[in-house]
């Protein structure tokens, strides 16, 4: 009898530790799914979206078929997929927005230069006019 409780509760535990991994397996790909929407909708398209979107699609397939750990293992990594190329475009934007600003302080430094060449030479012209 004690054996047959064992066993039972051996099995009820396993049930419910599959179930929470089913729900945290299910949670990573809605979220996968859900920066891969966003990433199409930033026009993000690099190496790291389409491996991502392969892994999300891989942890589709092995969720269908039962493989829980290894679909969970797939959905986490197209998530980190996905956080690469968000973070590769926020530093490529970041890039751009420097280089930006670097051009246009330089143009500032050219006519700050402009505009005191023009005043010494009128301070010039006042002093040789005394």
């Amino acid at each position: 009898m004690k054996r047959k409780l064992l066993i039972g509760g051996l099995l009820a535990m396993l049930a419910t530790g599959c179930a929470g991994n089913r729900d945290l397996l299910d949670s990573s790909i809605g979220e996968a799914e859900g920066m891969s929407r966003a990433a199409q909708a930033e026009g993000i398209k690099s190496q790291a979206t389409v491996q991502a979107d392969k892994d999300l699609a891989l942890a589709k397939q092995l969720s269908e078929e039962g493989k829980t750990d290894e679909a969970f293992d797939a959905a986490e990594r197209s998530r980190l997929e996905y956080r690469l190329a968000f973070a590769q475009k926020d530093a490529k934007d970041a890039a751009i927005a420097d280089s930006s600003a670097s051009k246009e302080l330089k143009g500032d430094l050219e006519s700050q230069k402009l505009y005191q060449s023009i005043l010494d030479s009128e301070n010039q012209g006042k002093e040789s006019a005394k």
